[in-house]
Order: C-alpha cells, then structure tokens, then sequence
C-alpha cells in the first residue's frame, strides 16, 4: 500500500503522520513527501508497454525455444531480463547470466555486437511476428522502436532494484521483461535515463513491491521534458546505452552540436570531455571504461533528484538509508588512471582484477614510493566517494540551472 500511495502521488498527509508511517530520518522524510507529490507520471504521456512473450505460452504454442546462441541479427534475439543492467543494455551473455558470472567488458566490446540468446524463434517469420504487440493504433509492432527497457521483478536486498536500459529495434523478450516508447524517441530516452537513477529506484524499494508491471509503470514519475537540465540527462543516458553501431539512428537523431560544450559536473581527474562526441555515432560515442559509466551514473542520480525537487542532503539520505549494498561496495572502491576498476569484494571486481590485484593495491597505496603499483594498473587512482561527488555535482548542476533558467 505504501508503494502505490508513493508511486500514485497522492501521499498527502501532514508531515507528522509521514514520520509514524515512515521511521526514518528528517531528510528521508522530506524526500519521501516530495517523491509523492510529483505530479508528472509515465501514464500522463500515453505509454506503449509490452509484456512480450509469455514464457510458457510462448513455448507451448511454438513460437519460441530454448536454444542458446549467437544470432546474426538483432531481430533474432529474445531478451531475458539478466542480459541488462542499469543503463547497459549488453551487461552479461548467455549462458553466463547468473548474479556471479562476471558482466562484459564494454572497452572490448564489437561496435557491431548482437547480444547472445537463450530464446530463439522456433516457427516462420509471420507466425512469430504475429505473438508481438502492436503499438500507436496498431501500426507497428513494438519491437520496431527504441524502447526502454527493464527487469519486471524489483530485488529489495541487491545493489540495486530497477535496471532499465534503451533497446533498439529488433529484439522481443519474454515476459520477465517489460519495455515501453513513448510518441518520440527523445522523450522515450529522457524517461530511460530518469529511471536509471537511485531516486527513482528509491521510489519503487521503499515501498517493498517486488514487480513492476503496467500499472505500477503507468504511475512511474517521469521528467519534465522541457527541464532546463533536460540536455544534460540525455547526453548522459545516450552516452551511456548507445554501446553498437544498432543505436547510430538514434544518435544522430537526438545529436545537438551544444552537447560538445558539455562539461562533468564533478570534477573527474583524468577523465575525458564529457561532450567529446561527433554527430555520427562512432566507437568513442558510449563510455566505455568502469570509472566513465559510473561516473556518468553518479551525475545522472543528482540530475534526477534536482528535477524531482530533493535538495543535496535529502538525495544522500536516500542513498544512505536503502541501499546499504552499495554504500559497502564502494567504501573499498578505486579506479586507475585509465578507469579500470579495482573492488575488495569479489562481487564487485573490475574486468580482470584478482584478489591479488587487490592486495597489490593496499600495498602500494599504503607506501607508493617504496612498493609498485598492481601488475597491469596505471596510477594514479582514484578511490569513489559518492557522497563527496553528489555534493559536488548537486552544487554545479543548481549553479547550471540558475544560470539557463534566467
């Protein structure tokens, strides 16, 4: 009941019953009133949402069988919800999907990579197209458009609950994903990026649901389009999910030559210009290394919270209060020079990295001058501090915003 009061924006309750309600702390409580009283919500934009394939259905009917593969076309592929990850739409092929198989390595990725398959059509093209969803009056079917896309079951006790990421045209899924467009791509992409952000996924933890199906979608907050930090939040959420040549369209659809005076809201050391993008979509176009997605990440929490109207405190005690998983993972957190990851916890471990590298790296840090650095790591390195960079970010991104607003 608490979830949907929250998600439905119709909490409106003094301040005192929030607090016997919610145990939490004044600024928790002042975010929750202010989650709640947003009045934007994905059904006021007319969504398409697509179940896909039912999973049993599917395979009764004989429209979809179990067979792990490589296919030579995005069109052939039926996505499962492991396969993504917050706003990485190629986060682990199968058969390695569990929680413990490692994610992929998007610095070697093929810029003309199609995501492996365990799901593959099992009848003719027409039959198969004939189970899909069609969408805006019946024109089109939905795997014709970009769409976000997510993980229909919302984990409460993981790093994180809510995993959308942009998906281009082509693939279906079975109904363990949910994905949805709206009437234009950018508005579609706004959405992804809003989404992707621990506001947002606050929005859904606090609650305790454990899906989010239509309904609970509908009912979503979504950004105001005509923010204006609208341009920042989707040069982030581009750069961060256009990862093959299968998002050039896209790219250049949505370019704006404004985006090459885009500057980080934190002050990164040794990280490339963020608005260092040509119009037409080229390898350099996603960030590719750990330190640039995250930081990417980082940025994008804070553009939602300003849009949502929570102050720089309340974001960090929503970052605090929910996601203890996380908050423990970066405590031992540190990226080189290059933006190779270097974690304590094996769940969390850069591409690459060994206990070894780990133990390496206390060393040196612990007297750099008489030990090296880890074998095949460039220093120096750089140790996350979330809560160090909201505030920076938060204080650069209100700066911004007053600026354009006058």
């Amino acid at each position: 009941m608490r979830q949907w009061r929250l998600l439905s924006g119709d909490l409106d309750i003094p301040v005192e019953q929030v607090k016997l309600l919610y145990p939490v702390s004044t600024d928790e409580q002042q975010a929750i009133i202010a989650l709640s009283q947003v009045r934007r919500r994905l059904g006021n934009l007319s969504p398409e949402i697509s179940r896909g394939y039912d999973e049993a259905g599917a395979k009764k009917a004989g429209l979809i069988r179990w067979e792990t593969s490589g296919p030579g076309d995005w069109a052939e592929v039926i996505l499962r919800g492991p396969q993504m990850n917050v706003a990485t739409p190629i986060a682990k092929q199968p058969p390695n999907t569990k929680h413990t198989d490692k994610p992929v390595d998007l610095t070697t990725l093929d810029i003309s990579a199609i995501p492996r398959t365990d799901y593959r059509r099992a009848t003719d093209l027409s039959a198969y197209q004939l189970g899909q969803d069609r969408w805006f009056d019946s024109r089109r079917r939905y795997t014709e458009f970009y769409r976000v896309a997510w993980r229909e079951m919302i984990p409460a006790s993981t790093e994180r609950s809510l995993f959308p990421a942009i998906i281009p045209p082509g693939p279906a899924h079975i109904h363990a994903v949910r994905s949805m467009a709206l009437s234009s791509n950018r508005n579609t992409v706004m959405v992804a990026g809003f989404w992707a952000t621990i506001p947002l996924d606050y929005a859904l933890r606090v609650g305790g649901h454990g899906h989010l199906d239509v309904a609970d979608a509908r009912a979503m907050p979504v950004p105001d389009m005509d923010h204006p930090l609208s341009d920042a939040l989707l040069l982030r959420t581009l750069r961060l999910n256009c990862l093959t040549t299968a998002y050039g369209d896209l790219w250049s659809e949505l370019y704006r030559e404004e985006w090459r005076r885009e500057e980080w809201a934190v002050a990164w050391p040794a990280m490339r210009a963020l608005g260092a993008a040509a119009p037409q979509w080229e390898r350099d176009t996603p960030l590719r290394t750990e330190r640039e997605r995250r930081s990417a990440l980082v940025e994008l929490d804070v553009l939602a919270a300003i849009m949502l109207g929570l102050s720089m405190d309340e974001l960090i005690a929503l970052y605090k209060s929910r996601f203890p998983q996380l908050v423990d993972y970066e405590s031992e957190m540190w990226f080189d020079r290059r933006g190779r990851k270097l974690a304590a916890n094996f769940n969390q471990w850069g591409h690459r990295q060994t206990k070894e590298h780990w133990e390496q790296l206390q060393t040196y840090l612990e007297d750099p001058a008489n030990n090296p650095p880890p074998y095949g790591y460039t220093p120096p390195f750089y140790k996350a501090d979330r809560i160090g960079e909201y505030r920076q970010a938060h204080a650069a991104f209100t700066k911004r915003m007053k600026r354009v607003a006058s």
